[in-house]
């Protein structure tokens, strides 16, 4: 789980600090991060991104290398083989370019604080063209320290591992050489992931110290969503216990209809409550073969009378519940998940009881962004933080637990009102100037006619 994320010259933030540490040894299972429109609040969740992002970067161009041998071998015709290596030809280097921050000249540099498996620690990368550093460090009592650091230095690649961190010389031979090869394009975590998924487990458990491998699947496991005009999102990573991948149509395996039942199950029994005139959730089955073809409905009171209806016609809002349902499950079974704009387009009082409601089962890690001030009334202080702009642009983020908070204070009327900042500070906006601008701009092009 995440216990801090610090950002240098990461798209808007200069120098930031998210801390999410409760105690010394312990993190925050949930987390809501307002802001004024503007602030970084999807920055943030871009970061975890990235480093999701950047696990992928190795294998793609191996997937890709595989996929031009195959078509150079007459094994894949022309425009499939274009269709397949649309995605995977993606290069990592554009993808540093678009999270580094305007025109500036200095690394930029995401460290990841964590706790895996009762193992502290930090994981930082550094990027400018390409990658310039990378270090993973654990708080293991005694045996705390560095577990490997990477750097530039002067056109070459500088390496340090911690004594016990290859278990044989042909895994440290081995592992060197594709450093030298590939480092700085990949990050060392793609390269050690993408050995872990290509070669035999028992080599690796004989090659490797296995608790490195312990922030690589945190990262490979975290979602970090966005908002994407309506119920669509990116980096859904992980299909948890409990529902199917698409829950409102697509085609299955019969073998897996027994998870389509469980699905329906889940989400009749949520949108039942959650709306008042939503009477059942069902799906229409239809058998095809080996497959089977499913479609979410809903009984509906409409004008007096229930009729099913395909959750298709259901409004953008409901949709977007829908599939975060998945995501606030995976969050009740341990998983990191990261929302951005969580409130979009969903109704203040439906969104406040429904993470009012899971708060108290969430087991892993669940950390939003939002708008939504109602929700101030009911999550406690250490939960809250605010990203502060100042004159200069420059950020800070303050949880309200340090604050003096008492009892009696109304937290949501205080936000209003600006004394944590986060909120938006502007004058009156005179549209009076901009319909005379628009009258003298058709005036014109009146006398041009």
């Amino acid at each position: 789980m995440i216990t801090y994320v610090e950002l240098k010259n990461f798209k808007s933030f200069r120098d930031t600090r998210f801390d999410f540490r409760k105690g010394k040894n312990a993190y925050k299972k949930f987390v809501a991060i307002y802001g004024e429109n503007g602030s970084g609040k999807s920055n943030f969740v871009d970061s975890l991104s990235f480093l999701r992002l950047s696990l992928e970067s190795f294998h793609m161009v191996v997937h890709s290398e595989q996929l031009q041998q195959m078509q150079k071998a007459g094994a894949l015709p022309g425009e499939l083989y274009a269709a397949l290596t649309s995605a995977n030809m993606l290069s990592f280097q554009k993808v540093m370019a678009d999270h580094r921050m305007i025109d500036c000249e200095d690394p930029t540099t995401i460290e990841l604080g964590f706790i895996c498996n009762n193992h502290s620690g930090y994981y930082s990368i550094s990027f400018a063209e390409s990658f310039i550093g990378e270090k993973l460090y654990y708080y293991t009592g005694k045996q705390s320290g560095v577990v490997f650091d990477l750097s530039l230095q002067n056109g070459s690649i500088s390496k340090h591992f911690c004594g016990n961190f290859f278990k044989s010389r042909e895994a440290e031979r081995e592992l060197t050489t594709l450093i030298d090869q590939y480092w700085g394009k990949h990050s060392l975590f793609s390269i050690l992931n993408n050995e872990r998924e290509s070669k035999n487990p028992d080599y690796i458990n004989k090659s490797y110290l296995s608790y490195i491998f312990e922030p690589i699947n945190m990262v490979l496991f975290l979602t970090a969503k966005h908002s994407i005009g309506s119920f669509k999102s990116q980096n859904a990573n992980v299909n948890y216990k409990g529902m199917i991948d698409n829950p409102m149509e697509g085609v299955i395996s019969v073998t897996q209809e027994d998870a389509l039942n469980q699905t329906e199950r889940i989400l009749n029994t949520f949108f039942t409550q959650a709306y008042s005139d939503i009477k059942q959730v069902f799906y229409r089955k239809k058998p095809e073969a080996s497959n089977l073809h499913y479609g979410l409905y809903v009984d509906k009171m409409v004008g007096g009378q229930i009729r099913s209806i395909s959750f298709q016609e259901e409004s953008e809002g409901t949709k977007r519940i829908l599939f975060m349902i998945n995501d606030l499950l995976g969050a009740c079974q341990g998983g990191t998940i990261a929302l951005d704009e969580i409130d979009t387009g969903i109704h203040d009082l439906l969104l406040k009881t429904m993470l009012s409601s899971i708060d108290e089962w969430i087991n892993g890690q669940l950390i939003i962004t939002t708008h939504n001030t109602y929700l101030l009334e009911t999550l406690r202080p250490q939960s809250i933080y605010i990203i502060n702009v100042d004159y200069l642009g420059n950020k800070e983020v303050h949880c309200l637990d340090e604050y003096d908070i008492h009892g009696t204070n109304n937290i949501r009327n205080m936000y209003i009102k600006g004394l944590f900042g986060g909120v938006p500070v502007v004058d009156e906006i005179e549209y009076g100037e901009i319909v005379e601008e628009l009258k003298m701009a058709g005036a014109e092009q009146g006398e041009t006619k």
